[in-house]
């Protein structure tokens, strides 16, 4: 019952070819954690940028916020513990090969909040996702997985709902425009300009 409690995972970059983020995997584990403001990056063979969902358990409350994941099969898996809640915000996930953001609420008494995320299959000018590739996920029937404000392009499914994806206010589905000017590469979306080292 020595189960590490609000753990922080912060300001790093991180090149993997598995897991960039793995937080543990039994039940109510990382209570309190905070993954944010890391750079995470597949090295050609990963499964998923942030971890938290496997077969021993559910994590606890948590957040994952301002997170550039690029590449994996899946950019967020998380599985939330029974009364627990999961806060997704601000990250931006790219280039993901099978889904951006994959949840799985363990009861209807989980809660997920999916906020103000970008979420792209491929964010090249023209270019394909994979086959399959989709938006957000909530792999539990009978849950509820909020999405609200997030920016969901070039995917196959926007939303795969095995368990219920609702509310949807302010989520739109359409590619920013972007620039590169120096190391930075600038993102417009409806007249908001933020910027992510490349």
């Amino acid at each position: 019952d020595n189960l590490a409690t609000n753990v922080t995972v912060q300001g790093n970059t991180i090149e993997a070819s598995d897991w960039g983020v793995r937080l543990v995997d039994v039940d109510n584990g990382c209570e309190g954690f905070l993954v944010t403001g890391n750079t995470i990056i597949d090295l050609g063979s990963g499964t998923q940028g942030i971890n938290g969902a496997n077969v021993s358990g559910q994590l606890g409350t948590g957040t994952i916020s301002t997170n550039e994941i690029r590449g994996f099969d899946y950019g967020i898996f998380v599985a939330i513990n029974i009364n627990d809640t999961h806060n997704i915000i601000h990250n931006t996930v790219a280039r993901f090969s099978s889904g951006g953001i994959r949840v799985h609420p363990d009861t209807v008494t989980s809660v997920c909040n999916v906020k103000n995320n970008i979420i792209v299959g491929n964010p090249d000018l023209g270019g394909v996702c994979d086959a399959g590739a989709y938006g957000i996920s909530n792999i539990n029937a009978g849950s509820t997985l909020t999405s609200t404000y997030n920016d969901i392009w070039n995917v196959d499914d926007v939303y795969v709902e095995t368990g219920t994806v609702a509310d949807k206010t302010g989520d739109i589905y359409v590619s920013v425009v972007s620039s590169e000017v120096g190391s930075k590469l600038y993102i417009t979306i409806i007249g908001i300009e933020v910027y992510c080292t490349v």
